[in-house]
């Protein structure tokens, strides 16, 4: 995807935070690596920060995504690259459930949630083409913030 704007800086968060989900059972997959490069693309991050990412995780501050919206693509991308390489470890579900805590969900919501965006997955909604995200609109899963 070519775009003539920057990605914020929320977005280069999500980036890097995907990656981190990626690496969460120790071993970077293809297909990992493809949805990160795909989610980039769609951010438009370039690959330039891609492989900056790839050299040097840890030289990155993270900034919180603003709208609930944002939020949401955020889990859910996380969720995504969670399960992508068709294996789901404990590691990579306890870095999303603390990613989830960080950018606003509330704690006691956050494995429910989680395992809802699973299931969604699962049975095949393109959250591109379903939006995902307006399905939990309606559950206040967010600390201190109203959803409409």
């Amino acid at each position: 995807m070519k775009t003539n704007r920057t990605a914020s800086n929320s977005e280069i968060s999500q980036i890097v935070n995907l990656f981190n989900c990626a690496l969460a059972d120790g071993y970077f997959a293809e297909s990992e690596k493809k949805l990160l490069n795909d989610i980039a693309s769609r951010l438009g991050v370039g690959k330039d920060f891609i492989n900056a990412v790839y050299d040097s995780k840890d030289n990155f501050t993270f900034e919180l995504p603003n709208t609930h919206e944002e939020k949401m693509q955020h889990l859910i991308d996380l969720v995504f690259m969670m399960m992508i390489d068709c294996k789901i470890n404990k590691k990579e579900i306890d870095f999303c459930k603390e990613i989830a805590i960080n950018i606003g969900f509330r704690p006691d919501s956050v494995e429910l949630l989680i395992s809802q965006i699973l299931k969604d997955i699962q049975v095949d909604i393109s959250c591109e083409d379903k939006n995902i995200s307006n399905n939990y609109r309606s559950i206040n899963y967010l600390n201190d913030e109203k959803i409409a």
